[in-house]
């Protein structure tokens, strides 16, 4: 997608992995035939809470994953 240039890296999520962040491009919308991201739909809110509880569960089971002396020690 980044090579079509539909989409770009906007960031880096603070978890484990730091996993890049996109957002789509002009070329993204225009490709769609969509005049704008407002008229994109929108989430169920049910179903975005759903994947929002996965992920913090994995989010969680992951940092179990990982010994206690090679956890970061934000508390310095």
């Amino acid at each position: 997608l980044v090579e079509y240039n539909l989409v770009y890296e906007v960031g880096r999520l603070d978890a484990p992995g730091r996993p890049a962040l996109f957002a789509t491009t002009e070329e993204f919308l225009r490709r769609f035939g969509i005049g704008s991201t407002q008229n994109l739909p929108v989430a169920d809110p049910v179903v975005a809470a759903e994947i929002r509880l996965e992920v913090e569960e994995e989010l969680s089971e992951s940092s179990d994953l990982i010994p206690a002396e090679d956890k970061k020690d934000d508390s310095i």
